[in-house]
């Protein structure tokens, strides 16, 4: 394994050396979305950058001292105490699946399961995942969208060497049928579970991805 992914890391340094990488690069961070994300967050997917001046805030410090090994230690029967309390008093509702006492709503996750399956849950959008794919998707288009987009996650701009694995092909309008270049983006497999889970795929983000392929590739939309 470790050859394998030294292999692929000298790999992936011959390929940035390339004019043609550098440039894809180069054009996919003057976005000003891509500008302003990478402000705010790292290339490791979405982890805040630490810049100089970053302080710890008060009540997270606060809570990593509590949580200490010589916090524990000393305090002992104090946290048991605590613990006890903690678990005496979370179970106060009732399962709306089983009847069982239960934190909130559920008492596990086999009634979470139930209580939130296929229309019951808020995400569902008409069983469209279960729609089978047009044809012409196949694993030769996925390839060609991710070379043209340079192995980039088109969000947060993180390689797929670099997470070590390939990035997902996202559907911008959600039309599994809709196979066409202009209609197809790179994204790592966390942003396409941003960008599927959150049920704003066509109305939010829809534009966006159109206005960044647009000003990246000339594609003309309606």
């Amino acid at each position: 394994m470790d050859k394998n992914k030294e292999k692929a890391k000298a790999r992936r340094r011959e390929r940035e050396k390339t004019p043609e990488f550098k440039e894809r690069r180069r054009r996919h961070r003057q976005i000003p979305e891509v500008k302003a994300k990478r402000k705010k967050y790292c290339q490791s997917h979405g982890v805040k950058a630490q810049t100089k001046g970053y302080r710890e805030r008060p009540e997270i410090k606060a809570r990593r001292v509590i949580y200490s090994k010589n916090y524990r230690k000393k305090n002992k029967d104090e946290l048991k105490i605590k613990r006890r309390n903690q678990h005496e008093n979370s179970k106060k509702s009732i399962c709306i699946i089983c009847g069982e006492p239960a934190l909130e709503f559920y008492c596990s996750n086999k009634c979470n399961g139930i209580g939130t399956r296929m229309e019951k849950n808020p995400q569902w959008r008409g069983g469209k995942s279960f729609e089978p794919y047009n044809l012409s998707w196949t694993k030769e288009l996925r390839q060609k969208i991710r070379r043209r987009d340079a192995y980039l996650c088109m969000m947060c701009d993180c390689h797929q060497d670099e997470i070590g694995r390939s990035h997902s092909i996202h559907h911008i309008d959600g039309d599994k049928d809709n196979c066409k270049k202009d209609n197809l983006i790179s994204l790592c497999h966390r942003h396409h579970m941003v960008v599927e889970k959150g049920g704003k795929a066509q109305t939010f983000w829809q534009p966006k991805f159109q206005k960044m392929l647009s000003k990246l590739y000339g594609y003309e939309y309606e």
